[in-house]
């Protein structure tokens, strides 16, 4: 317990339009972190919750400031604009200078209770990372679908090993808050960064819950992007495949024009004007997508040499003794 003593948790809390979370949330955090084999292992220290407002349109903001002022443990952080789901919740976690910190969402789908199982697992394991990895999913059939497809098969193309089920709720150790602080990229892929970085990691399970209040914002189109974000990032498939696919449609353009020319000279119709038409759509086609993905990456590329801020920081609440701001 002794090396223990003085220990420091920050338990970061990413919040878009969770004004009705707010509240409830901190009092389970809270009540989470008086777990008995807790206190029995740590004995007493420091930790604090901290909400990272990604300029959300409610009240979820002015719910973090009252309580901020009745709550020596609670501080804020709001963004100037809505950064996204990637960024936002990536730099929270490294602008935190505790010795543990933790990373989950403000709806309750991580669950509050699971928090002691971390630091317990933190402290005999040693890991940089204990990586939540969800066991059962209490999300709708198509969004759960769509999720265990998308992470599959971002698990075949990717460079990077994925951890199965690893949504970023987990431990970071401040080895690990340092790691990612050198990871330089406009929408983090989280979910990936922590194979690509080396981490030490240790997984535990846990059963993923429903929603408690609001809605989510996510739909169709985000989950793509995040999909998009993730193989812009770490993954050199998409350019290899696209190579691959242009150099193999160049011989079969060629053989297909030269069938098309003798054909041509011996006979004639609108066979073959035709024919010629679908080759031209189907080289044209390949070339816009060519230029889609290439796009992508020269925007990435452009975007990270102009030396711009990823964010800023509007405003803050509470004391942020333990955290690392940047604006």
């Amino acid at each position: 317990m002794d090396s223990n003593a003085g220990l420091t948790l920050n338990v970061v809390v990413p919040a878009y339009n969770e004004e009705e979370n707010v509240w409830p949330l901190t009092e389970a955090i809270e009540a989470s972190l008086q777990d008995k084999e807790l206190l029995n292992r740590l004995g007493p220290f420091r930790y604090r919750i901290t909400f990272v407002d990604n300029c959300s349109r409610d009240q979820t903001w002015n719910r973090v400031q009252q309580l901020a002022e009745s709550n020596p443990h609670v501080n804020g952080i709001r963004h100037a604009i809505n950064y996204g789901q990637l960024l936002s919740p990536f730099m929270a976690i490294c602008q935190s200078d505790a010795d543990l910190t933790i990373g989950m969402c403000a709806d309750f789908q991580d669950p509050p209770e699971v928090l002691p199982t971390l630091i317990l697992a933190q402290l005999d394991s040693q890991a940089d990372l204990i990586a939540a990895v969800c066991q059962e999913d209490q999300e709708s059939a198509w969004r759960l679908g769509a999720r265990r497809l998308g992470y599959k098969f971002m698990g075949r193309i990717s460079d990077s090993h994925s951890i199965p089920r690893f949504y970023g709720f987990g431990l970071y150790t401040s080895q690990a808050v340092k790691a990612f602080r050198r990871y330089h990229e406009l929408r983090p892929y989280i979910r990936l960064i922590p194979t690509y970085m080396g981490l030490n990691i240790h997984q535990v399970s846990y059963i993923r819950q429903q929603r408690r209040h609001g809605s989510s914002s996510n739909n169709f189109s985000t989950l793509f992007d995040l999909a998009v974000d993730g193989i812009i990032q770490f993954s050199s498939f998409p350019p290899k495949l696209i190579t691959s696919v242009a150099v193999f449609q160049w011989f079969v353009t060629l053989t297909v024009c030269l069938v098309l020319a003798v054909h041509q000279i011996l006979t004639s119709g609108v066979t073959v004007i035709f024919s010629l038409l679908l080759l031209i759509y189907f080289g044209v086609s390949f070339l816009i997508l060519c230029m889609g993905v290439a796009l992508q990456y020269i925007f990435r590329s452009y975007a990270m040499q102009t030396g711009r801020p990823y964010y800023r920081i509007q405003a803050t609440c509470g004391d942020l003794s333990q955290l690392k701001l940047s604006q």
